[in-house]
């Protein structure tokens, strides 16, 4: 349940590691949470669940900066094995503070298209706001938001590139235009749907702190 989870979080976070993401193994009945832990660092985290969810936005936006103003970064929402839904949140043991913007959409998509993503996430990045995606609110998701948090430990603007998604394109195509970018300094952060039924791929580039399972050891 939350509470045994969180109690667990809060163990292995005391001994410095953090909580990366739950994996699934062949037959789904063996299931593992994974930490990691980077030995260069004296880092120690704490975690925190808060229930219920935010159903509107106004609501999520108080959850979200009240946290993040006293240190706690938002991991995402998490469900248990009793069906309870709650949000997750981790503190380092700094004093970096965190703000959230909640933006209501009508849809589930907040662009256009593929030009219409990059002018938005381009304004956004110019500010230091960092993509955390859409999020559905209330009953089966029903009410849409875009997610967006700044750092205080952010330093300048967050530069983003918006490519077309590859609809059938070769693995290797996909991760040489991966590594092309990333060799520009651009880290591959996820595929974004617009409202065209088309999907884009997001890069990022000068962001402090990255929320992908790819993103190393070091928080989050």
């Amino acid at each position: 349940n939350m509470n045994d989870f969180v109690a667990q979080l809060n163990q292995q976070g005391s001994s410095g590691y953090m909580y990366k993401s739950d994996a699934i193994f062949p037959g789904a009945s063996d299931i593992r949470s994974v930490y990691v832990k980077d030995n260069s660092r004296s880092d120690q985290f704490s975690y925190k669940a808060v229930s219920p969810v935010g159903v509107t936005a106004q609501a999520f936006s108080t959850e979200l900066n009240t946290q993040g103003a006293a240190g706690y970064r938002y991991l995402g929402p998490q469900i248990d094995s009793k069906g309870q839904i709650f949000s997750l949140y981790a503190k380092r043991n700094d004093s970096v503070t965190y703000q959230y913007q909640i933006i209501s959409l009508n849809m589930p998509s907040s662009a256009a298209d593929n030009a219409g993503l990059q002018k938005l996430l381009t304004d956004k990045g110019a500010q230091g706001w960092f993509m955390r995606g859409t999020e559905g609110l209330g009953s089966m998701g029903s009410t849409f938001v875009d997610v967006y948090e700044k750092s205080s430990a952010q330093s300048g603007a967050i530069e983003y590139k918006v490519e077309s998604g590859p609809t059938s394109s070769a693995l290797q195509t996909q991760l040489t235009n991966m590594n092309a970018n990333a060799a520009n300094g651009f880290f591959f952060l996820s595929q974004f749907g617009t409202a065209d039924g088309k999907f884009s791929n997001i890069s990022v580039k000068n962001s402090v702190w990255m929320i992908h399972p790819l993103a190393g050891v070091s928080f989050p």
